[in-house]
């Protein structure tokens, strides 16, 4: 058996009770900005990863094109398989461009999963004409 990602979920604060409670505030499937490039103040990445029993090192991260903007590793010793949860604070995150944002999941360097975060251009404001 072989580590996998059930979900992935983009959002503006995220944490976890003491008792296991996930707390999401502010799901979001795209960003939206008015020009580039632009800067992300805050955003956490929630996934969930079913591990199998045994030691494993997960790397996530997120590219524009082929470049990674953000990057997190964590080394994981699972003694019985669960799904567990990662959350993932990202701050200042910088974007350059217009194309989407991809998610990778990786174990010992292996893609394992992912998700797409698209960005949309908002238009500029209306400024009204002066007489």
């Amino acid at each position: 058996m072989k580590t996998t990602l059930s979900f992935v979920h983009f959002c503006d604060h995220a944490s976890m009770s003491t008792d296991g409670k996930l707390n999401l505030v502010g799901i979001f499937e795209g960003l939206f900005a008015q020009d580039m490039p632009t800067q992300h103040p805050q955003m956490f990445v929630l996934s969930r990863l079913n591990f199998p029993k045994g030691s494993h090192s997960i790397t996530m991260t997120l590219m524009q094109q082929d470049k990674v903007i953000a990057k997190t590793t964590f080394d994981k010793e699972v003694t019985k398989a669960t799904p567990q949860n990662l959350l993932w604070g990202i701050y200042s995150l910088n974007i350059e461009s217009w194309d989407p944002i991809e998610l990778k999941a990786y174990e010992d360097g292996t893609e394992i999963g992912g998700a797409t975060l698209p960005i949309y251009r908002l238009p500029k404001p209306f400024k009204k004409p002066s007489k």
